[in-house]
């Protein structure tokens, strides 16, 4: 269930809410865009690895 609404807020944010205004029926386009930010938008937010590597306690 999760996947499938997954893939609909995928192809929701991508066509936009002018167009969801138009074809959701079962949904409302607010529904698929919340399911965009909290399904696939966190995906790409995290955090990546910035700078030097720490040490090695073996080293110090």
């Amino acid at each position: 269930m999760i996947n499938k609404r997954r893939r609909l807020a995928r192809r929701g944010q991508e066509i936009g809410r002018r167009l969801l205004v138009e074809f959701a029926t079962i949904v409302t386009p607010d529904t698929i865009l919340r399911w965009h930010r909290k399904l696939v938008a966190p995906k790409w937010s995290n955090r990546t690895g910035i700078g030097r590597p720490g040490v090695m306690k073996v080293i110090e």
